[in-house]
């Protein structure tokens, strides 16, 4: 104890000073001057009183080019500006500089996106930043032991947590993927649903998008050859969807090219719509998708359902692959039946499903689509961007209302 001084009660606010490295208790030395610190604690407790609060979103200057950091934190702010208008998310600010340059920030808690700052290594954290968040998202070889003991993991799902047995975690999953004026829908049924007619279909239409083969972490799609009345468009495209639509559209629809141009053109044009609504168009096109699992383990096993819920969204039914920990928990937790499994990983599940050509059989019928596309849609909403949003908000400790 020879290294602590009582402090009288007058002057509590000195407290915020205290450097616990040197006193050897293994935490975060925090550097601030005495008079910033109390007005630091003062602004936090007033926002905490009024249900309102300062969020920082940041990560590498690498990693904000990622899709990861536009949906976790740009979007984000976007859906927060609508739906938790107490909430003031910053964007853009790459986390090594404000680490280490902090003066005059001002925040509640801070949110790193798949990185941890050499400065968070050495222990140095100032606390202009708040309580600190590393988003893991699908940064699988992050190690627990680069991550300082008092900051809080957000995991994707509760199997990452084996991986973290040390720290706090939150569970976080992705919200869907679709366009803009749907994602201001606030979790309601899409504008428009597909319909699904009874008889007079002549061929089931099949077909598997954002499956790059090119990529070790993709499966390959199943061999429809030996089907019958079916046709499977195995599309294997990059993500840009509108660097190459038009070479697919006019191919597998009697839309021709002109046609087709112009409607990407429109959609294209539209803040509202853009590439998402791009996507939906092409799924209308079809009477099933067909969402395979990835090849990567890490993925399998700790991983996320975004790409089938993002589909699912649509209202086209989704037929998926059951393969690995993550859509196995998947389909236990919504008991979906419209589901298949190759028969080579059979002996890995404890529950058996149709193979691939059982099922597209079984998907011919058209109840059995209506009863999965109606199901797809409530699993939706779990995923939408108000139910992840709010529990994103709540994981970092909001404790305020929402309008959406």
């Amino acid at each position: 104890l020879d290294h602590f001084k009582i402090i009288p009660l007058d002057i509590p606010r000195r407290l915020w000073k205290i450097d616990t490295q040197r006193h050897g208790m293994g935490g975060h030395k925090y550097t601030s001057s005495t008079n910033e610190s109390v007005e630091i604690h003062y602004k936090k407790a007033a926002r905490r009183e009024q249900g309102k609060m300062n969020i920082l979103c940041t990560t590498t200057k690498k990693i904000m080019k990622y899709g990861s950091y536009k949906l976790r934190c740009e979007d984000f702010k976007e859906w927060a500006k609508q739906c938790a208008k107490n909430v003031n998310i910053t964007t853009g600010l790459e986390v090594q500089e404000v680490f280490d340059d902090p003066i005059g920030l001002d925040f509640d808690a801070t949110i790193i996106t798949k990185a941890i700052p050499e400065k968070a290594k050495k222990l140095v954290v100032p606390e202009q930043l708040g309580d600190i968040f590393v988003d893991v998202v699908d940064k699988y070889d992050l190690e627990q032991s680069s991550i300082p003991k008092d900051f809080t993991v957000i995991l994707q799902t509760p199997r990452q947590k084996a991986k973290y047995t040390k720290r706090q975690a939150r569970y976080v999953e992705h919200w869907y993927n679709s366009y803009p004026a749907d994602m201001d829908r606030k979790g309601q049924d899409p504008e428009y649903i597909p319909p699904i007619e009874n008889d007079g279909m002549k061929e089931l239409r099949l077909a598997t998008v954002w499956n790059v083969l090119e990529s070790k972490d993709e499966g390959s799609c199943p061999n429809a050859t030996e089907l019958q009345d079916t046709t499977y468009d195995c599309i294997n495209q990059e993500f840009s969807i509108e660097d190459w639509y038009l070479d697919v559209v006019p191919n597998i629809t009697s839309t021709s090219a002109s046609l087709a141009e112009q409607e990407m053109k429109e959609i294209m044009s539209n803040p509202k719509l853009g590439r998402g609504m791009l996507y939906y168009k092409l799924f209308y096109k079809y009477d099933v998708l067909v969402a395979l699992a990835k090849n990567n383990e890490k993925k399998l096993k700790y991983g996320n359902v975004q790409r089938i819920v993002s589909q699912m969204r649509s209202g086209v039914p989704v037929m998926v692959e059951v393969r690995g920990e993550v859509f196995e928990d998947f389909m236990a937790q919504y008991n979906y039946p419209c589901a298949f499994q190759r028969p080579e990983y059979a002996d890995l599940s404890s529950v058996k499903y149709w193979t691939f050509e059982e099922a597209v059989e079984e998907m011919k019928n058209p109840e059995l689509r209506r009863k999965c596309q109606r199901l797809g849609l409530e699993i939706a909403k779990d995923f939408s961007p108000s139910a992840i949003g709010q529990k994103y908000l709540r994981a970092v400790g909001y404790n305020g209302d929402f309008e959406c």
